[in-house]
């Protein structure tokens, strides 16, 4: 039987010294239209799941993980530099480059060179101009780190974007979707980054049980 989904789980495995502004965020689509997917078999849904540990990952007791990553090549070793915020670690793992190249070291985003050095949506685009790409995510700041998405959306929760992913996945069939989850670096900000804490734990297994 052929494989018509590409599933990648990417978390960043590190806890955030420098907090996100956490207040409630509308529901707010920044593109009208998610064009139907090109491709009618090969897809890729990419899930990123902000601010997760590796050793709370693994003691967390998600099945869904287990069986992904028994089917799957896994690294819990990827290293997304030395800083510990949001932005700099996304824009490392989006753009491919180190943060003395695109100049994010915080979660602000005074300088940029995201104009030399690219997103994976950019080049998703340059190689077929007709691929349909999303994103939907809980921090509206995410959408400063990708482009040339055909639709983008940002939700008020990880509950939300399960619901609207459904939707997307339902209605559009994008050839991409990029969904950035944040309830985990939420809980750990709240309640601290740490795999005997039972409430960053419990996110973790909550953000599981939407995938």
């Amino acid at each position: 039987m052929k494989k018509l989904l590409a599933l990648i789980i990417l978390i960043p495995f590190v806890y955030f010294s420098c907090k996100k502004d956490n207040s409630p965020i509308a529901e707010v689509p920044h593109e009208n239209i998610c064009q139907p997917g090109w491709s009618k078999k090969k897809k890729v849904l990419f899930i990123g799941i902000d601010g997760c540990r590796t050793d709370a990952f693994l003691k967390a007791q998600v099945p869904i993980f287990d069986s992904l990553m028994a089917h799957a090549y896994v690294n819990l070793h990827t290293d997304r530099g030395p800083q510990t915020s949001s932005a700099p670690g996304w824009s490392t793992i989006l753009h491919g480059v180190w943060p003395g190249k695109h100049h994010i070291t915080s979660n602000f985003f005074s300088e940029t060179s995201y104009g030399s050095y690219h997103d994976m949506l950019y080049y998703m685009n340059q190689y077929n101009t007709k691929f349909s790409l999303a994103v939907a995510t809980h921090w509206d700041d995410f959408l400063r780190i990708v482009s040339k998405e055909d639709y983008a959306v940002t939700l008020g929760s990880d509950l939300a974007l399960k619901n609207e992913a459904v939707q997307i996945l339902k209605n559009c069939g994008p050839d991409v979707l990029l969904l950035h989850f944040d309830d985990v670096d939420h809980a750990g900000h709240s309640s601290g980054f740490s795999p005997d804490n039972n409430k960053y734990i419990e996110a973790i297994q909550e953000v599981g049980s939407y995938v």
